[in-house]
């Protein structure tokens, strides 16, 4: 049986999707959240993408994690945001 945390071996290249409702304060939230867990992000490589009607915006990164906790710290406090509708 192979176990969620054989799949990865870190530290790794770990993409990350956000999407949520496209507001003011959305991209700096997340962007200031990834920064807490990853201070070496370049926040100039965050990639952001409107909704065909504008509604919602996704941002994508890929971080280098360094192990489960940070990764799973890290999505708890994204989903924990009110706007945050997905976290893939």
């Amino acid at each position: 049986m192979v176990k969620s945390t054989d799949l990865l071996q870190f530290p790794c290249q770990f993409p990350i999707k956000v999407m949520g409702k496209n507001t003011s304060s959305f991209i700096g939230d997340i962007q200031a959240i990834l920064c807490s867990h990853f201070p070496e992000l370049e926040v100039s490589s965050i990639q952001k993408k409107e909704s065909k009607e504008g509604k919602y915006i996704s941002i994508s990164i890929t971080v280098e994690a360094q192990n489960k906790e940070q990764l799973d710290k890290l999505y708890l406090e994204i989903t924990g945001h009110g706007e945050v509708v997905m976290a893939l």
